[in-house]
């Protein structure tokens, strides 16, 4: 596929996670020893994991909905988001710039928030805060750098226009199609990538009436 001046291939990583749990011992828990993260808990209300230099890959945050709130992207450069920007305005899709505590609660200095697919928040921005302090990690072989923090997967009954919003906003492009069947669940699984990893992204609709054990 050819490489266009203004395309976000290559230029767009997941930077974070966010979730709000009223759990967050167990969150800390699972966080150390099950994902074998570094773990910070320098707030009463809020559990952050490390993978690298970021300050804030995975973050808890105390609050009831037990799910993620929001997905954070992190985009190469300014000339980036400006690119980003512009897509985003002519199709007519509210954007809302995010400065000070939420913007510290990511671990970056602002960020952009949209509703994205299945009106889950989906924010982008391009510095995240860094520090030297040294990782105390379980867990062994985590790559970043240009690829991001890792993938998410999202269950939906439309995956077309799920993929569509991720190809013509994003630029992602499709790695795989498999379809496999998990907890007696027929599922279609799409993985697109955004960068170099072979996914960023994944959707898993289900074949059939079937209800979804897959939670976005």
């Amino acid at each position: 596929m050819t490489q266009t001046p203004d395309s976000l291939f290559g230029r767009v990583c997941m930077g974070y996670l966010l979730v709000e749990s009223e759990r967050l011992d167990e969150w800390e828990r699972f966080t150390r020893e099950g994902l074998g993260l570094h773990v910070d808990r320098a707030e009463q209300d809020v559990m952050c994991g490390r993978i690298d230099t970021h300050a804030r890959r995975l973050i808890v945050k105390r609050g009831p909905a037990e799910d993620v709130a929001a997905i954070g992207w992190q985009l190469a450069d300014v000339a980036a988001a400006q690119t980003m920007l512009a897509r985003l305005a002519q199709r007519h899709i509210p954007v809302k710039l995010v400065e000070g505590p939420q913007a510290a609660l990511r671990g970056v200095n602002r960020f952009w928030q949209i509703k994205g697919p299945k009106g889950l928040a989906t924010e982008f921005f391009v510095e995240a805060q860094t520090t030297d302090q040294p990782l105390k990690m379980q867990a062994s072989g985590f790559h970043t750098s240009d690829c991001g923090m890792g993938h998410v997967a999202i269950s939906t009954r439309n995956p077309n226009a799920i993929q569509s919003f991720w190809m013509d906003i994003f630029d992602a492009r499709l790695s795989d199609h498999i379809e496999q069947r998990i907890d007696g669940v027929d599922l279609d699984l799409a993985f697109l990538r955004l960068n170099p990893r072979h996914h960023s992204i994944a959707t898993a609709a289900t074949k059939g009436i079937r209800l979804n054990p897959l939670r976005k």
